[in-house]
């Protein structure tokens, strides 16, 4: 039977890269046990960014002190349904509610269930910069002018 599971999720700046490592199980994370969990991942990234780890590693340098680096979805997927239709879902999710004008990385994890061996926990974290992108992600700005906060007063600042 389906459980429902939604977390929101704020990220603070310093934790948003090594946090892409861990849902996308790269960097340390890409061995071990954890790294059989995943299932698929894909991204929404500037031309830029070589990997969603290298778009939040910017996020954590040049994102404002007390800025939020990224914002997270950890939802729980139906167990009934394959993984390529679970895809399905999280794409159309991406679609109607976030956009491809965000930078926007996700990764679905499965992992038996905790009081059932032969029951599947399957489940999407879906990591999003909430910065708008304008001009699509073939023309997003540098790194440094891509964090920067809006600068009424003085806009050569900001």
């Amino acid at each position: 039977m389906a459980t429902y599971h939604l977390s929101l999720k704020n990220g603070k700046v310093g934790t948003a890269e090594q946090h892409a490592d861990y849902i996308l199980r790269e960097g340390r994370y890409s061995g071990g046990k954890r790294a059989e969990e995943l299932v698929y991942k894909d991204a929404n990234l500037p031309r830029w960014a070589i990997s969603a780890s290298a778009f939040f590693a910017c996020a954590d340098r040049y994102e404002r002190a007390n800025g939020r680096a990224y914002t997270e979805f950890e939802i729980a997927l139906p167990n009934e349904l394959t993984h390529e239709e679970n895809k399905k879902i999280v794409n159309d999710f991406i679609t109607a509610h976030i956009g491809n004008n965000k930078v926007w990385t996700y990764a679905i994890h499965s992992k038996p269930a905790t009081f059932d061996d032969s029951q599947e926990q399957i489940h999407v974290h879906i990591m999003i910069c909430e910065r708008i992108v304008e001009d699509g992600m073939t023309k997003a700005k540098s790194p440094s002018k891509f964090f920067k906060k809006y600068n009424s007063k003085n806009p050569q600042n900001g």
